[in-house]
């Protein structure tokens, strides 16, 4: 995945909840400190506070860089979808997690429709609607969020959602366009 081309989609006005920035940086192996992290992203140092916006081309960068450092060099891809896994349960434990999901927010036949929602909660980049297309399959589409992204970051989220509720989940994803993208979300009670 080349990063700067998916930066270069991102309108500058686009921003994300500093929860989701410390939660990256929480990721980074231990023996890698935060400035250093910063500084291999490019960001500067700085306190993020979590439910102040911060842009989201400083965000993803961080993600990368954390991403890279937890699973190897050149695994952009596959090192946004580890970090994209902490995500769920970090938003679903927060107030505005606790606001939208209520007590439902380990039961996947609830978090999953309401995706969309939370989506727009956390961040100012597109817009994301779901569909139910049956029993246990939901279709989100992405409108506007590189589909770089969605194959990683977004899916990793999903996953991570679907195994706080104790299930797992099967994808397929369909790119229309650089920023346009279907994802198809199955998953199983175990």
């Amino acid at each position: 995945m080349d990063l700067e081309a998916v930066v270069d989609l991102v309108p500058d006005t686009a921003t994300t909840k500093g929860m989701f920035v410390n939660r990256a940086l929480r990721l980074a192996p231990s023996e890698v400190d935060e400035e250093d992290v910063l500084t291999l992203a490019g960001a500067k140092l700085q306190r993020f506070i979590p439910f102040r916006d911060y842009a989201w081309t400083e965000f993803i960068r961080i993600c990368a860089a954390v991403g890279e450092l937890s699973v190897g060099e050149g695994r952009r891809s596959e090192g946004l979808r580890f970090v994209g896994h902490s995500f769920y349960p970090e938003f679903a434990e927060s107030v505005a997690g606790k606001v939208v999901f209520g007590f439902l927010g380990r039961y996947a036949d609830r978090v999953i429709p309401l995706g969309p929602k939370a989506w727009t909660m956390s961040a100012t980049l597109g817009a994301i609607t779901g569909e139910s297309v049956g029993d246990r399959h939901y279709r989100y589409h992405f409108e506007g969020l590189p589909s770089d992204i969605v194959e990683s970051l977004s899916v990793g989220i999903i996953e991570g959602a679907l195994s706080f509720c104790g299930v797992e989940g099967e994808f397929l994803i369909k790119v229309l366009g650089p920023t346009k993208s279907v994802l198809d979300i199955r998953w199983s009670e175990d």
